[in-house]
């Protein structure tokens, strides 16, 4: 019996190296990924804000933002299918796969129609009582209304086959589809200038257009490339009920999520109009970028922590929850440092004219976006797990809390930025939440976390920000300081994060890694 046990073990050593390598092959192409999309979409938002103005490019983001929402329920409902797909991959379980797409189908389908109807009433309404729109612009708003409910129903229903890449860990296709997006939304902006007609309408109408040209490439690659994903009617009522009670909890989770970004966008709107609005948007555009970094790295790695789950290898899937935490807290740090410093900047340099509500708006969202970013490992995780439904209510609830107090500020005549403020002492407190969550669905250890999370990442905020901080006051405002800053605050945190924020092993997996790359 030692013998066979051995055997297991040498067996289960040798499939978690082989899946360390394709999580550092994947990341790498990931990164890359990450990368040119970043570099694209910035010079996207420069150009979109030049073409169609700082009052048409609000307009687009609070009146799309009603229904493009979906791509924050899309990325949700993703995570929910890909959890059931890895679980029958780790199972090897071919049929299974093919039940999976099916019932999701089904489920997407279901809700598709359901915000459709919601969209076409309520939503219409909302848009014509109660949004500030110019009138000269109101119909611009109305075709872009229509073409973002088109644009959900693509997404969504696409959703089981882009799901179907992920976990497979196909990732350089995952990349190549991204880039392509990215590629033809910076492509429209200069097609506007050939239409006379009006831009804010063409640049919907075109947009839509990227949607459905984005998901029909990777609905044709799954067709092609995995014999699961064909649609056929099939019935199982206990994985339906399975899939659907882990998306719907999920699926609230999301909702609870766009609610407090798009109702914040609302009551920014409301009460101080879509200039503002636009501000906003450039604001999470920058804190989008940072937080790519550590969601680049989650789409590799939860494939691996789920697997880990249903092959019942808790040890692996813990140590790839700490590492997780620790590497994508390291890269969060390397990018929002530098920028939350030089954001005044890096904003003239990126957009030129920048408003005192740009400055101060990105400052304040890239430190909200640093602390929701961290619960990524334990989410995944508590995903892998299926206790969801605890996990969400009670996390969720809290963060949906900062409408009303936003509401609440706004009426007894705070400024807009309060909103900000609000969102930050919520984000903390949710996740302290999201650990005592865990501490109750698993054997998980505050103390550990402590002091195998908490206390190495204190270190390296701590020292890094202290020594960069020191040159930011020293230096006067410009070019020079800003070349000084980037690789002093980068160079520290990196140093940092190998001293105090990796055990031995770790440190050693890492020089291997380089050295072979080398």
């Amino acid at each position: 019996m030692s013998s066979i046990g051995g055997e297991l073990e040498m067996e289960r050593s040798y499939a978690n190296n082989s899946n360390d390598k394709r999580i550092a092959k994947n990341t790498l192409i990931m990164y890359g990924r990450m990368l040119l999309v970043t570099l694209i979409t910035l010079f996207t938002v420069r150009i979109a804000l030049k073409a169609l103005g700082v009052e048409d490019y609000g307009i687009y983001n609070v009146v799309a933002g009603l229904v493009t929402f979906t791509s924050f329920i899309g990325a949700s409902m993703q995570i929910a299918t890909l959890r059931f797909y890895a679980f029958a991959i780790g199972e090897k379980s071919l049929s299974k796969q093919n039940a999976i797409f099916n019932l999701s189908f089904l489920i997407y389908l279901i809700i598709v129609v359901l915000v459709i109807v919601l969209a076409e009433t309520v939503g219409l309404w909302f848009l014509k009582n109660e949004m500030i729109i110019p009138v000269n612009r109101f119909n611009a708003a109305l075709w872009l209304f229509q073409f973002a409910i088109f644009s959900f129903v693509v997404s969504m229903l696409s959703i089981p086959f882009s799901s179907m890449i992920i976990a497979h860990e196909h990732m350089g296709v995952y990349a190549v589809i991204s880039l392509i997006e990215c590629v033809l939304k910076l492509s429209i902006l200069f097609l506007i200038a050939l239409f006379s007609y009006d831009k804010l309408f063409i640049y919907g109408l075109l947009m839509l257009v990227v949607t459905l040209i984005k998901e029909g490439i990777g609905i044709v690659y799954c067709r092609k490339k995995y014999e699961e994903c064909f649609f056929q009617f099939t019935w199982d009522k206990e994985l339906f009920k399975s899939i659907y009670s882990y998306s719907g909890w999920t699926l609230f989770g999301t909702l609870a999520n766009v609610a407090y970004n798009q109702g914040n966008n609302i009551l920014i709107n409301v009460f101080f109009g879509p200039v503002a609005n636009a501000a906003r948007a450039i604001a999470f555009q920058v804190s989008n970028t940072m937080t790519m970094f550590s969601s680049n790295f989650f789409t590799v790695i939860s494939p691996q922590i789920i697997k880990s789950y249903a092959e019942e290898d808790y040890s692996y899937m813990m140590r790839l929850f700490y590492l997780s935490s620790k590497f994508s807290y390291c890269l969060l740090l390397v990018i929002f440092l530098p920028l939350l410093l030089e954001t005044q900047y890096i904003l003239n340099l990126w957009l030129g004219n920048v408003s005192e509500y740009m400055l101060v708006f990105t400052r304040l969202t890239l430190i909200a976006s640093f602390i929701m970013a961290m619960h990524s490992p334990i989410t995944t995780v508590v995903q892998a797990i299926g206790a969801v439904k605890k996990y969400h209510v009670i996390v969720e609830s809290v963060i949906l809390l900062s409408l009303p107090l936003s509401y609440l500020c706004f009426k007894l005549g705070y400024s807009v930025e309060s909103t900000f403020y609000i969102s930050i002492v919520v984000f903390i407190i949710a996740h302290g939440l999201r650990t005592l969550v865990l501490k109750n669905v698993i054997r998980f250890s505050l103390k550990e976390y402590l002091k195998k999370f908490i206390l190495p990442v204190s270190l390296i905020t701590i020292i890094p920000s202290a020594i960069t901080i020191y040159f930011y006051y020293l230096l006067p405002y410009g070019f020079i300081r800003f070349i000084i800053i980037i690789p002093v605050s980068m160079l520290l945190v990196s140093v940092c994060s190998f001293l105090f924020g990796f055990n031995r092993n770790e440190k050693q997996q890492i020089i291997n890694m380089i050295k072979k790359r080398l």
